[in-house]
């Protein structure tokens, strides 16, 4: 099941619990998202109104970003758990001999790089959201 599709609650029990996954990275997506979500719904309360149509334009371009940023994050939560996923399998992987411990080291080191495209693909988000908040 997609993070994305759980409840709430269903969300925050298994971040609570033992689970691996979802974490930190997960979650900050998921805070990512509500703030730029809160810049989205200001944009719904302003569209519209007569005090403020000198920024009609402005007020609607900054909705298609923040829709479009609210996406990319929703999508962060579960990018996130699936790349620490793969890292949590390669420890899965057998040590034995040399052979093995060579294949599961770099099999370790590809899903540690890929690991850490979420979390800075997520932080770019971010701080474009913070922009389009401004």
């Amino acid at each position: 099941m997609k993070l994305t599709d759980m409840k709430v609650n269903e969300f925050m029990n298994v971040l609570g619990s033992d689970e691996p996954a979802p974490g930190g990275g997960s979650a900050s997506a998921l805070a990512g998202s509500m703030g730029i979500s809160l810049t989205k719904m200001v944009t719904e309360l302003t569209i519209g109104k007569k005090k403020y149509a000198d920024y009609e334009d402005l007020v609607q371009e900054t909705q298609q970003k923040a829709q479009a940023l609210q996406q990319e994050l929703l999508e962060d939560i579960d990018k996130d758990t699936e790349a620490f996923n793969v890292v949590s399998a390669v420890f899965s992987m057998p040590k034995d001999t040399p052979e093995e411990k060579a294949k599961r080291s770099e099999a370790l080191q590809k899903a540690l790089q890929g690991a850490a495209v979420s979390p800075y693909e997520m932080m770019e988000t971010c701080v474009e959201a913070l922009r389009v908040t401004e």
